[in-house]
């Protein structure tokens, strides 16, 4: 997977310098733009093993997050370089976001039997804690076609490309629901919860965008990406004494998935647009590793991560500055 990435990059870097004619004298248009918005996520994965009955369970301890809400802010940039006569344009663009989660919940299930049978605990805690950040970067060749009949111009421009992406989550304020293991009574807070979740995904993607300008000087436009994901996560169970810290366990595995988005621009001057975004994201991952550290540092046990799964909606505001 380093390989692919590494060579999918070079190609890029080397097919976007390449294309760019230095015997025509180029016009270039440097967009900059900053977006403030919300986002939705949701994330888990489970895992397979051994239960304390003995049994061998093919889900025995599943963590969702549900409905991590985040507020988020991201810069973007695109640069187009029009070159007279050519039936097409280098075209790059590149974004940075960071977000802050202010609202989340969590469920850790364990079960004995297998397919979620027979669960012996469950806790349900607060993930209103934590942090994202997601880059990404892109090359292509801009195609344009004008109509003047319908006073519009179409811009289609196949992308390759490489993002990196990391969800920081906390799990605060426990209370178990579920305990068979015990005639205590539920539910029980569990005092001095703080567990923390941080993943990492990269990769290189392939993708397409397309944009449509009118008379009116609005701009739909729309973009789809595929990517090859590359997945590790780190946990910190703080109240399991049994396991290491500050790295309980790792999880590791490759994946793939969509990004979609969709969005309007309006222009306010020569140089000013607003814009209006919306995204969508669907990522999984295969089997993977999961490796589990004693806090003796005796042993380190491996089993098996049946899959990940990332999706979220984000919805944007920004304005965008126009340098030609």
């Amino acid at each position: 997977m380093k390989k692919l990435n590494t060579t999918a990059l070079v190609l890029g870097i080397s097919l976007f310098i390449s294309m760019t004619p230095v015997l025509a004298k180029p016009a270039k248009k440097l967009d900059l733009g900053l977006e403030a918005g919300w986002r939705i996520d949701q994330l888990n994965w489970s895992i397979s093993g051994v239960a304390p009955s003995g049994n061998n369970v093919n889900i025995l301890s599943e963590l969702r997050w549900e409905n991590l809400l985040i507020a988020q802010v991201r810069g973007n940039a695109r640069l187009t370089i029009d070159i007279p006569s050519s039936p097409f344009s280098p075209y790059a663009r590149a974004s940075l976001s960071y977000g802050e989660i202010y609202q989340g919940e969590n469920q850790d299930s364990d079960y004995n039997n297998n397919n979620r049978q027979n669960e012996f605990s469950r806790s349900n805690n607060n993930s209103s804690q934590g942090n994202v950040l997601d880059a990404s970067f892109g090359l292509g060749l801009q195609f344009s076609k004008k109509m003047p009949k319908m006073a519009q111009v179409f811009n289609i421009t196949p992308l390759l490309g490489y993002s990196y992406h990391q969800q920081n989550l906390r799990m605060t304020d426990g209370l178990q629901t579920i305990d068979t293991r015990t005639a205590s009574r539920l539910p029980r807070p569990i005092l001095g919860l703080d567990s923390r979740y941080a993943t990492e995904w990269r990769g290189p993607w392939i993708g397409i965008d397309f944009s449509t300008q009118t008379k009116l000087q609005h701009t739909f436009f729309a973009s789809l990406e595929y990517h090859w994901l590359n997945y590790n996560a780190e946990a910190n169970w703080n109240l399991r004494p049994d396991l290491a810290q500050p790295v309980s366990f790792t999880h590791s595995a490759d994946g793939s998935g969509i990004l979609a988005s969709l969005g309007w621009e309006q222009d306010l001057s020569s140089a000013w647009m607003i814009t209006i975004k919306g995204d969508y994201l669907e990522w999984k991952t295969k089997t993977g590793i999961d490796h589990i550290f004693a806090s003796d540092g005796s042993s380190r046990v491996s089993q098996r991560l049946n899959r990940v799964t990332w999706e979220s909606y984000a919805f944007s505001l920004g304005l965008q500055y126009r340098f030609q």
